[in-house]
């Protein structure tokens, strides 16, 4: 009983939270890839879109830092996940890993965001982009087997 009591219940709403997180950042990400995708049509140099972009790639590194150690917390969604599936700690320790390397790649996007002005440069950063979304997602998609998974093994009813 004592031992309930220090870890906190997973309640599936906790996990939806989770899902809503991923939903909002693969969102964003989206906007950010059509931005890119419309940098220089308004000609040469920096232009409006190009703000737009660094500003969404803000708010990005933003909700990811929220979203990765809220996941990554004491009390956080991979937590709960060790606590039901102790076996995969191998798993949540490369999606950790996968946490710091997102974030340097949203880094050095932004980093990037003066060279939008060349025009040689925009297929290249617009690739990055879409690399970004689609490792986030791929991202995302393991998390969400692992909570699936962890859903699966926890006990129905009663208990010991």
């Amino acid at each position: 009983m004592e031992a309930e009591k220090a870890r906190p219940p997973n309640p599936p709403s906790a996990w939806l939270n989770v899902q809503d997180e991923h939903d909002r950042i693969l969102g964003l990400l989206t906007e950010l890839c059509s931005s890119y995708a419309r940098i220089g049509e308004v000609g040469p140099g920096p232009s409006e879109p190009d703000h737009a972009l660094a500003s969404k790639l803000g708010a990005l590194w933003g909700l990811l830092v929220v979203h990765f150690s809220g996941e990554e917390g004491e009390h956080g969604l991979y937590s709960d996940i060790r606590g039901a599936l102790p076996h995969r700690a191998h798993r949540i320790a490369l999606l950790q890993k996968e946490h710091c390397e997102i974030l340097e790649e949203v880094r050095s996007l932004v980093s990037d965001v003066p060279h939008l002005a060349e025009a040689a440069e925009r297929p290249r950063l617009l690739g990055r982009a879409k690399a970004l979304f689609y490792r986030i997602r791929a991202h995302e998609t393991k998390e969400n087997e692992l909570i699936h998974e962890s859903v699966r093994s926890e006990p129905m009813g009663g208990g010991d």
